[in-house]
């Protein structure tokens, strides 16, 4: 068989190379596209007959074996019912799980509110730290103006104000009590240092020191500083042009109102008197209406008839503007010096 087998390979094999040789079997990189689209044709064809043959065989081979095969007698299994003991073995194991599992979720809860205590007090302890450290960073002048902002803390400040008074006192009887030249540089070393010359409260003199009286808090500043000042003097710049834009806006209103009875004068003015047409009949007394209209109904605009919005208004505002000009001046004048 295996003889044959090759033998008839072998001839395959020379056919195949005779027709190449012809030129009747061409290899796919020697095809045209349009040739090489019918053999693949072709190969898809021979594909598909193989295969149903092959399909066809199987299930031939595949319904013999079932129609030859006998039936196998399947081992009957005895199924036997749970006993009493055994149910209530299982019962008691699912409960110690149950027992076991509500146990472990008990001690971790109690972990867990130990933590959270735990994390709570720390988190206090840290925020009166920072307290105490933002407390103690605060300088002088920024203590005092904040207790003065607060009025719960009024006490706190009268009392700070009354110590220094007493402590000025004191050190104003301590110096008048010093006799030597050397004491009283003891006593001036004793007293100086950054914080004071930075604030310059205490100042030593020939007799006496000196106390200097706070800063008063910002809040209780009447005046408005220079920078607020020309902040309103170019607001009412602003107000001004607004003004100036609304006066110019009235006044071309009642000029072109003004306009208009002379436009439809004009316009009547051009049409006969006997109309001879209804369309010159129709523009005629539209043309009276509207002239009537505004005759009647001239534009007109007035601030709660207190005064007429128009040029005449800007005189007014002109001076105005001007007094509070010079008086503005006057006090940015003061500030510098």
């Amino acid at each position: 068989m295996t003889h044959k087998k090759e033998e008839m390979e072998e001839k395959e094999r020379q056919k195949y190379q005779k027709k190449k040789e012809k030129g009747t079997r061409k290899l796919v990189k020697d095809m045209s596209p349009r040739e090489h689209k019918a053999v693949k044709k072709t190969w898809k064809e021979h594909c598909t007959k193989y295969r149903a043959k092959k399909k066809n065989l199987k299930e031939i081979t595949n319904t013999f074996i079932r129609e030859n095969t006998p039936d196998s007698i399947e081992p009957t299994v005895e199924c036997r019912a749970p006993s009493r003991s055994s149910v209530a073995a299982r019962k008691k194991e699912a409960k110690k799980k149950r027992e076991k599992i509500l146990k472990e979720k008990d001690h971790k809860i109690q972990e867990y509110k130990q933590k959270f205590e735990k994390y709570k007090r720390r988190l206090q302890r840290l925020k009166k730290k920072v307290i105490n450290n933002n407390q103690n960073d605060e300088s002088p002048n920024t203590k005092l103006t904040r207790l003065c902002d607060n009025p719960s803390t009024r006490k706190d400040v009268v009392k700070k104000a009354l110590f220094g008074e007493v402590l000025n006192k004191q050190l104003e009887e301590n110096y008048a009590g010093l006799k030597t030249q050397k004491e009283k540089e003891i006593f001036g070393k004793v007293l100086s240092g950054k914080i004071v010359e930075k604030y310059k409260l205490w100042r030593i003199k020939d007799s006496a020191i000196l106390y200097k009286r706070l800063q008063e808090s910002k809040n209780q500043s009447v005046l408005p500083k220079t920078g607020t000042r020309l902040a309103l003097i170019s607001s009412e710049h602003m107000k001004t042009v607004m003004l100036k834009m609304l006066a110019w806006s009235c006044e071309g209103t009642i000029e072109e109102g003004k306009k208009l009875i002379n436009t439809c004068l004009a316009y009547n003015s051009q049409l006969p008197v006997i109309p001879k047409t209804e369309n010159e009949q129709l523009v005629k007394g539209y043309l009276a209406i509207l002239c009537h209209q505004v005759e009647s109904r001239m534009p007109h605009f007035s601030a709660a008839g207190y005064f007429t919005v128009d040029y005449k208004m800007l005189g007014m505002i002109a001076a105005t503007l001007t007094s509070n000009l010079v008086v503005l001046l006057q006090f940015i004048q003061k500030d510098c010096k």
